[in-house]
Formats: structure tokens, sequence, C-alpha cells
């Protein structure tokens, strides 16, 4: 074998080892993008909806908010648009070692309505009950007033903030609101130990809820002081 048949033997190996490596940067690259989408704290996040990232907690919590809607024949609020002057607030009481309650505001077509549910077991609902409420003691108009100043549109998830009360499980606070095509949620637990502002004013949701309609199980209780 001459020097010259050595030599191309030698360049094409080394071109088919480059093609080779290369090939398998291309392999893993994929493969790191697609792990990053499906995992905890990478790049994206699973959707929980309309294009909406899913907060941390959803995974948990939205199947157990299902498990109560699906039985009152409720469609998801996180995945049901509304026209675009129409809202719904959806506050859940509960995720501890007492049945769920929810209490549902609406504004649909200019109209007011009220929904209030309880389920009848905190781990495994079988039964869910559906009772309209009258309108609010201070009017509706005057309510929702109470309600988008405590910042029941705007407060933020617990999870983005420095928050000083929360645990593996307990008792807390869900709030989700759709307008039109948008939608947000947003969870407290334990707020009546926190000393944050963002979860006395998640307490002064329940307390004008509880108030204006009657639901005392919303109204905070008292707790002592860290």
């Amino acid at each position: 074998m001459n020097r010259l048949t050595v030599r191309l033997l030698v360049t094409l190996l080394t071109f088919c080892v480059g093609v080779v490596a290369l090939g398998g940067c291309f392999l893993f690259r994929e493969r790191r993008q697609a792990n990053s989408a499906t995992q905890p704290g990478g790049a994206e996040q699973p959707q929980s909806g309309g294009g909406t990232p899913q907060p941390r907690w959803g995974e948990v919590l939205y199947p157990y908010l299902a498990q109560h809607t699906t039985l009152v024949a409720l469609p998801e609020l996180r995945s049901t648009a509304l026209p675009k002057e129409d809202l719904e607030v959806r506050v859940w009481f509960g995720f501890g070692l007492t049945p769920l309650e929810g209490f549902i505001l609406k504004r649909a077509g200019g109209q007011w309505s009220a929904l209030h549910l309880v389920g009848d077991d905190y781990y495994e609902p079988k039964k869910v009950i559906r009772k309209e409420l009258r309108p609010p003691q201070s009017g509706w108009e005057a309510c929702w007033e109470k309600l988008a100043a405590a910042g029941v549109r705007t407060l933020p998830d617990s999870s983005e903030i420095d928050y000083d009360a929360g645990g593996k499980d307990g008792w807390g606070y869900l709030v989700e609101v759709r307008e039109g095509d948008s939608y947000r949620a947003y969870h407290y637990q334990f707020p009546e130990l926190s000393r944050r502002a963002e979860a006395k004013r998640v307490l002064e949701i329940g307390n004008t809820i509880g108030n204006e309609f009657q639901l005392r199980s919303f109204n905070a209780k008292k707790v002592p002081d860290r």
C-alpha cells in the first residue's frame, strides 16, 4: 500500500469520525431541550390552558378542583375563555382536612350572579352541593369594588414573593380570575399565619365574601401572633 493510499484512508476515516461526532452533538442538544421542557425549573413549564404557564402547585390542586367542578357540570375556568366584557372569579377555601368550598362570582352580559359550592369529603368527594346565592348586602357593583380594592384581580402568587407561611399540606385560599381570554390564579397557604400584606389582602377577600353573602366559613379566624 503506497503513501497516497494511506493518506486517503486516514482522511476518509477522519471525515467519518467528524460526521458521527457532529450528529451526536445535535442529538444530545435535542434531548436536553426536550427534557428541559418537561422538568421543573426547565426553560418551559407545563401549560395550564390557554397558553398560561402552570404554577408549581397546579399539578396537585388543579385536578382537585376538577373533581369538584365535574360533579356540578362546571367547566375548568383556566380553559374557558369568556366574551370580552364578561368576568368570572372563583375563590376556593380549604385544601386541608375539611371539605373544599368554592365561591363563584360571574358577570355575563352585564348581569351578576354568585354560587356557593361545598364538597362532601376533603379527600375523595362524591357529591358537591351547589347553591345559588342572593345578591350581596351592599349590591353587586359595590361588592365587586370591595373585592377589586382588596386585590382580587392583581395579587401575585405566594411563590412570587418572600412568603413567610405555608408548608407541604394544609388549608388555604386559591383564587382564579378569568376576564375575557385572560386567566390568572394564585394560592396562599395559611395566610392567617403570615405577616405579609398580600396575605392580609387575601383574608380581606375572604372576609368580604363571608360578610356580603353570609358565608361565615370564609371569614378569617383569629390566630395568636407568632
